[in-house]
């Protein structure tokens, strides 16, 4: 994914408590700053990029199929 000099990234992979790597979880990061929304879906290796990100503090949140949920604050 391309990137500007003024721009950044979020890239991870999701897991579960054993380890497995885990697919379609939907990731969504939040500008605290504008409030502009990003979205991506994990890949079946549980990758994810969310790219052409603004300099600033970020909430993302991790939403699996089996309703559970996390939120974590970035800067």
């Amino acid at each position: 994914m391309a990137q500007t000099a003024g721009t950044g990234a979020l890239a991870g992979t999701i897991s579960d408590a054993t380890g497995a790597v885990v697919r379609d979880v939907k990731v969504t990061v939040t500008s605290n700053d504008t409030g502009q929304t990003r979205t991506a879906t994990t890949a079946v290796d549980g990758g994810y990029t969310i790219g052409l990100l603004a300099p600033g503090n970020y909430k993302v949140r991790i939403e699996a199929s089996r309703s559970e949920e996390h939120t974590s604050e970035l800067q």
